[in-house]
């Protein structure tokens, strides 16, 4: 129908208003022989017939399909000033392994696991394919999220059921492991062993704090002025105008020991040398300003109260369940 009252128009054998008066549906405009004046982008029509109107040339007629039915449309004039307008919009794709390279990638880890299932096999097997290994330390047997592995529920369970030197594989949404339980860290002291490295970086920061902190002590003697010690000492001195006593460190360094010696000084000392947990000092304090009193102690003690209220009762049952000697396995349970 839309289309043989189209070509009455083309052919002039009827006009526009008078096949809205006599045929059209459209009560909105019939009256006014189909005209709806002047519009723009914010005209709240449906895009099709909008947009006919919008990117038509005067004069243009088509046929336009919404939601409503068949419009036919007529471009009356186009405005001097129209502008070309654009829509930026988003477009999010997921870009994802198709089935078939997921199920390649898992022939992979099960072949490499099946072949390669003892702790001496995995390492050579790894050095003999150049692949980097990704470590996970000091797993707890409640962890369900381990780095870059989301849903690892079975994968901790395996590790709290297996022995030293296991292998086995897991498959995840997006990935395949091939996984190797490297250590155990039995309850109680370590074995050296297990913690030589870090034992080993501990005691040698603690040999170099000794021996700066005899540099020190030859070198300055028992001068307690920092402008002379640093003189002595071929150092800085580090200077700061004003320090809350709630802060952790000084120009960058966190340091709880360095913190603690300065304000457990009195205004105009100097401190003995220092071994520190970022370094060897001696610190000066210049003044103390008393802070201002606080005139609304009682708000601060019921927000303290509230703050610390809740979380006693946490401790106290963390308390109670390590006096009882409990162990905690619920996560082996589904």
């Amino acid at each position: 129908e839309a289309d043989s009252i189209l070509a009455l128009i083309k052919d002039k054998k009827a006009t526009f208003d008078t096949l809205v008066k006599t045929v059209s549906d459209d009560q909105g405009s019939r009256a006014l022989g189909g005209d709806y004046g002047w519009f723009d982008e914010n005209k709240g029509f449906v895009d099709p017939f909008k947009y006919a109107g919008l990117m038509g040339t005067k004069g243009n007629i088509s046929i336009v399909e919404t939601q409503f039915g068949f419009h036919i449309i007529e471009v009356l004039d186009v405005s001097a000033t129209s502008h070309t307008s654009y829509k930026v919009a988003q477009i999010f794709k997921l870009i994802a392994p198709s089935d078939e390279t997921y199920s390649k990638a898992f022939t992979k880890a099960n072949e490499f696991g099946g072949k390669n299932n003892t702790a001496e096999l995995f390492d050579k097997a790894v050095d003999a394919e150049k692949l980097t290994k990704r470590v996970a330390d000091n797993i707890k047997e409640g962890d369900r999220e381990l780095p870059g592995i989301s849903g690892a529920k079975e994968l901790t369970r395996w590790i709290y059921t297996a022995k030293k030197g296991d292998v086995s594989v897991f498959s995840f949404p997006d990935k395949h492991l091939v996984v190797k339980l490297e250590s155990i860290k039995n309850k109680g002291p370590l074995p050296l062993e297990d913690v030589k490295d870090d034992v080993t970086i501990k005691a040698r920061a603690a040999k170099k704090g000794e021996m700066f902190a005899e540099e020190f002590k030859t070198k300055a003697g028992a001068s307690t002025n920092l402008n002379d010690i640093a003189a002595k000492m071929g150092l800085e001195v580090k200077k700061q105008d004003s320090i809350s006593a709630s802060i952790k460190g000084l120009n960058g360094m966190q340091d709880d020991i360095f913190m603690g010696t300065l304000t457990g000084i009195k205004a105009g000392a100097t401190s003995k040398v220092t071994i520190g947990n970022s370094g060897v000092f001696v610190v000066s304090l210049g003044a103390v300003i008393e802070g201002r009193s606080m005139q609304n102690l009682n708000d601060i003690r019921k927000a303290m109260d509230v703050e610390f209220g809740g979380k006693s009762d946490y401790e106290v049952l963390n308390a109670l369940k390590e006096l009882a000697n409990i162990e905690d396995h619920r996560s082996r349970i589904d």
